[in-house]
């Protein structure tokens, strides 16, 4: 579509690729005001959706400006659509510089895990600049950390959405069925799946064991394929002894050597502003570090970090 589009020197409006509904086939999104896309990970909407929206404005002389939640988050949607990004906090701690009336668009990522009054500050400023203000997230994901759940409501109060609900991102059959049916909520289903399509699935209630053979498994790999392999454990403390697991592993293949160094890392304890400031909940642990004062406020804000 986006070559069919340049070919013949028109917008394009993504909304229309297969597997999107409640798009206005009359006008792109940037028309707008508030806009949402509701899409499932590995539904393209980040590399090709809002690549092809953010092209679309910057045909029709709009300034494109990308926020997520997190560093990590904005960082891949400004690769994607072109353009510098910065997280939401950020945007709101600074205040946004003064623009044109209707001369800008701001695409927000993952806007269902924002919270409603950061996401109450976010509209309330675009409406002041007229900004148009595109918010992307899927609601069977994560929710906010802090209090509300402003993407389901806006929608739920009629904010003109598009939904993404094909899954593009696996190729292989049996990997796409297995991701469908765990957005179902169908659990044996996707097992069946996986197993169908030469998967394997190994049970060990032992972190240990079980670890060891996932360690020898990833040393197999040639370099190439351990740098497009991704390996998960749902808890920091688990993800500290599998990666210690793969690393002897590494050693005593050869590839790593037995000299290492060591260093501390803070990690936050994902606290909320209300629990952060309860000093009953902190321990000789733990370490503060000063952030920049919000806006009215007298006294520092802390976030709580653990060792």
């Amino acid at each position: 579509m986006e070559a069919e589009g340049r070919n013949q020197g028109r917008a394009i409006d993504p909304w229309l690729d297969r597997g999107a509904e409640g798009g206005d086939p009359q006008a792109a999104p940037v028309h707008f005001r508030r806009t949402g896309l509701q899409g499932h990970a590995g539904t393209a909407k980040t590399t090709t959706v809002l690549k092809a929206v953010a092209d679309t404005a910057r045909r029709q002389g709009l300034t494109v400006r990308a926020l997520a939640t997190n560093g990590n988050a904005a960082k891949v949607l400004g690769d994607a659509i072109g353009v510098e990004s910065e997280t939401v906090a950020r945007m709101l701690v600074r205040g946004s510089e003064p623009c044109e009336p209707d001369s800008e668009v701001w695409i927000v990522d993952e806007a269902s895990i924002v919270s409603a009054r950061d996401t109450q500050r976010l509209i309330a400023r675009a409406r002041d600049v007229q900004a148009r203000l595109i918010l992307v997230g899927d609601v069977q994901q994560l929710g906010s950390v802090e209090a509300g759940r402003a993407f389901g409501q806006l929608r739920e109060a009629g904010m003109e959405t598009a939904v993404l609900d094909e899954i593009v991102r696996q190729s292989n059959l049996h990997t796409r069925k297995a991701v469908e049916a765990m957005l179902a909520g169908d659990a044996a289903a996707a097992f069946e799946a996986l197993d169908a399509g030469g998967g394997a699935i190994v049970e060990h209630a032992e972190d240990d064991i079980r670890h060891a053979p996932i360690a020898r498994d990833f040393v197999k790999l040639s370099p190439e394929e351990r740098a497009a392999t991704l390996v998960l454990d749902p808890t920091r403390e688990g993800r500290q002894r599998l990666t210690e697991s793969i690393r002897l592993a590494l050693v005593r293949d050869g590839t790593l050597r037995e000299e290492a160094m060591v260093t501390s890392v803070l990690e936050p304890v994902g606290l909320s502003r209300a629990e952060a400031q309860r000093r009953q909940l902190s321990t000789r642990a733990d370490r503060y570090l000063p952030q920049r004062c919000r806006q009215g406020s007298t006294a520092p804000r802390h976030r709580l970090p653990r060792r």
